[in-house]
């Protein structure tokens, strides 16, 4: 694993510097809203005890002032070197990502259907983007702020350091990482459920034309309706335990101010601490539930990210491509072959069949009875589960291209980009010359058909 890492990790290690500071700048921000709200207390508080001078409140309106300003300064500050951070690795992920994904097309296409390919170009990219922004910076944040209230509060008083650090313990620890085991099989189920309504769609779309002849296009049509629906409920579910985790952090919170302020005032009562500090303490406990809120959602949301991770690190630099081996003869077996997409009965069941070389061998059925399927799965575009199929001996699964150079495949739906039939056919082969074309061409009998063309191979296709 540590191999499959090294790619992705290298491009978050290579700009730390950023990384820290913007955790650095999270942490300013919730200290500017703490000692605002702290110093405003203060403040109102003193003021209300009617100074005989001014100057006796000077200076906490210089520092209320100070850290109003401080506040949105660096929220500025922070959202511009997170984002720019963050953006930076998105398009250097990115690109690396579209370099691996090219290098290993054959792979990917042999293990993952349309839809999961899409997912990792762009879903998974966007959610190492929310990682960072939603999840780790918060937490970083966060981390930062325990550690500061708790020095400021242990500088006071000792019954309220006790209080707040059960606190921070309960409420700032065990409660989010009882959160990420309980919502960490819950979100794999809705991210479960949004790839079953991606391949029914795309199942949908795909083979539209012969689910109408096959006359089970409504049935697809039922079935892609009820994976929308069942992803929508599940996602509503999730959102209604995001309001109760909130809602127990804000009781919480609520709760521990409460005693907070009654320790202070006990304490200003016996004379161990200014009066001024009761409103002080009270209006900062209440400011601080933004920051457990957000370490909470930050950690009961990780889990949507981690699969996206575990992707990506999979993706490796191409070794060396296994092929089939050459100078033999590539007769076909296959033995006991079974296989089923997604959700869906089985395409092909105990199939077994004998293909000499050079053999012509048609195989016909209605649509949707598995004839392309089987093209794919000898070609290796399509894994079995079970059975076995053999190319000259060796088992399709052994071998990572097959078709390139050993099998010609011409789908039922073949494009022509717009270009030049010679143009289309040098895509296979780069290095085709015309004479080569020519031959190919005659060779499946299209030599008549290009001589009646205006420019012959150099038609441009339309």
């Amino acid at each position: 694993m540590k191999k499959s890492k090294t790619w992705l990790s290298s491009l978050f290690v290579g700009n730390k510097k950023n990384l820290f500071l913007s955790g650095f700048l999270s942490f300013m921000i919730t200290f500017s809203t703490l000692a605002l709200m702290f110093v405003s207390g203060y403040l109102i508080s003193r003021s209300a005890q009617r100074p005989e001078n001014v100057l006796m409140v000077y200076v906490p309106v210089v520092l209320t002032r100070a850290f109003g300003i401080s506040r949105p300064v660096f929220r500025y500050l922070q959202r511009l070197v997170s984002h720019n951070w963050v953006l930076r690795l998105v398009s250097k992920l990115r690109q690396k990502l579209f370099i691996l994904v090219e290098s290993n097309t054959d792979v990917i296409s042999k293990n993952q259907t349309t839809a999961e390919s899409f997912s990792l170009l762009n879903n998974d990219i966007d959610e190492i983007q929310n990682l960072y922004l939603r999840s780790i910076f918060p937490t970083m944040a966060g981390i930062l702020v325990y550690i500061f209230v708790l020095i400021f509060i242990g500088a006071f008083n000792l019954q309220l350091l006790i209080l707040w650090l059960i606190v921070v313990i309960l409420i700032g620890i065990v409660f989010p990482v009882f959160m990420y085991g309980y919502m960490k099989p819950k979100i794999f189920d809705q991210k479960n459920r949004q790839q079953f309504y991606l391949d029914d769609s795309q199942e949908l779309v795909d083979g539209f034309f012969e689910w109408q002849l096959s006359g089970n296009s409504e049935k697809i049509k039922h079935r892609t309706q009820q994976s929308f629906e069942k992803l929508g409920s599940i996602k509503d579910k999730n959102k209604q335990i995001g309001f109760r985790r909130d809602l127990i952090v804000n009781v919480a919170i609520i709760f521990v101010t409460a005693i907070t302020v009654a320790l202070i005032g006990n304490a200003a009562h016996a004379g161990s601490i200014d009066v001024n500090m009761v409103a002080a303490f009270g209006l900062a406990a209440m400011s601080i539930n933004d920051l457990f809120l957000s370490v909470n959602t930050a950690t009961s949301e990780a889990p949507y990210y981690s699969d996206s991770l575990q992707r990506l690190e999979k993706l490796q630099e191409k070794k060396d491509v296994r092929v089939l081996s050459e100078n033999k003869d590539y007769d076909i077996e296959i033995n006991d072959l079974i296989f089923s997409y997604p959700q869906s009965f089985p395409q092909l069941k105990d199939v077994n069949l004998s293909i000499p070389e050079g053999q012509k061998l048609a195989i016909i059925g209605r649509s949707g009875s598995g004839k392309t399927t089987l093209i794919k799965l000898i070609t290796g575009d399509l894994k079995p589960q079970r059975g076995l199929i053999t190319i000259g001996g060796e088992s399709t699964l052994s071998v990572d291209e097959i078709a390139s150079g050993k099998i010609g495949v011409l789908d039922q739906k073949p494009y022509l980009f717009n270009m030049s039939i010679a143009e289309n056919l040098r895509l296979i082969n780069p290095e085709l010359t015309n004479q080569q074309i020519t031959k190919y061409l005659k060779l499946a009998g299209l030599d008549q058909l290009i001589k009646n063309l205006p420019d012959g191979i150099n038609t441009s296709v339309q």
